[in-house]
């Protein structure tokens, strides 16, 4: 092709005209293959930030931390609003973090 200009080299190209629905199946099944393989599945890579796993964990141990410890008043509440959840105004506040 030496001297040959670059619309020669254009026409010497082959072409295949491709549908999008075809484009579409084609990329579907090369992410279906991908995934099929080991450790290529994009979604069992998908985990919270390790800040929001921590605040998480904090959360969690507040909530436990203020249920263990029940209170003479956060008896009181749970018997008068027949609600197995509530908790006195100290207790609430630490569940929350203040």
């Amino acid at each position: 092709m030496a001297g040959s200009s670059p619309g020669e080299a254009f026409q010497e190209q082959e072409f295949t005209i491709v549908s999008k629905r075809e484009k579409k199946r084609i990329t579907q099944e090369g992410v279906d293959k991908l995934r099929a393989k080991p450790g290529w599945d994009p979604t069992s890579f998908r985990s919270e930030r390790p800040e929001d796993t921590l605040q998480s964990l904090n959360q969690n141990k507040r909530t436990e931390s203020a249920y263990e410890t029940e209170c003479d008043l956060c008896r009181e509440l749970r018997k008068q609003n027949d609600d197995p959840t509530a908790l006195c105004e100290v207790h609430l506040k630490e569940v929350l973090g203040f």
